[in-house]
């Protein structure tokens, strides 16, 4: 999806130079078509019959339409990994027609504007507090509060808490974290307590 994203402009001119020769094929058969029923003529030979000519005249007429353009696109994504050591190696290869690559940048655009919400912001800033990282903080904090002072050994649950909320702009890092008991950090909630 990054990749396709990466060629955004240029693929979006791509498909645009596609459905505009759909459209002026679609002008064109309408038109075509229209001079066609009123073109096609009767013979004056009473010997023929009229809807046999007519049905010939008909035939003759479309068989000399211009065949209808179908867009094709082939786009083809090759991704490969090789372990540090050399050991695994992986490779993985996509390709999409015409209609997928649309339906693919279609998705690619709105995953792209998933990931700027502030939601998705949040997420990705709460997934950054690794195990390591908790056990960092409590060892920091000698595993006690630092609101009441109340710790593992007196039957407090302890958690690791960002001091400036997430939900207020604060990020991840051992500056804004702390350690709270489970009622200190329910009653903070997302307000900062300086």
């Amino acid at each position: 999806m990054d990749a396709v994203l990466d060629e955004e402009t240029r693929l979006l001119f791509d498909i645009d130079q596609r459905l505009e020769q759909m459209r002026h094929y679609s002008a064109y058969t309408h038109e075509l078509t229209d001079v066609g029923n009123r073109s096609i003529g009767r013979s004056g030979d009473r010997r023929v019959n009229p809807d046999k000519y007519a049905k010939i005249e008909r035939r003759l007429f479309h068989k000399r339409m211009l065949a209808a353009p179908t867009p094709l696109a082939t786009v083809t994504a090759v991704v490969t990994y090789t372990s540090p050591q050399g050991r695994n190696s992986y490779r993985k290869h996509l390709e999409w027609s015409f209609a997928e690559l649309r339906a693919g940048l279609d998705e690619a655009r709105r995953q792209r504007a998933a990931k700027s919400t502030s939601e998705y912001l949040r997420r990705r800033e709460r997934s950054l507090l690794t195990p390591k990282l908790r056990t960092d903080i409590l060892r920091r904090d000698g595993s006690r509060c630092r609101m009441c002072g109340a710790s593992a050994q007196t039957g407090a649950i302890l958690h690791v808490d960002h001091i400036v909320p997430i939900s207020h702009g604060g990020l991840t890092e051992p500056g804004n974290l702390q350690t709270l008991c489970q009622s200190c950090n329910l009653g903070k909630s997302n307000r900062f307590v300086g």
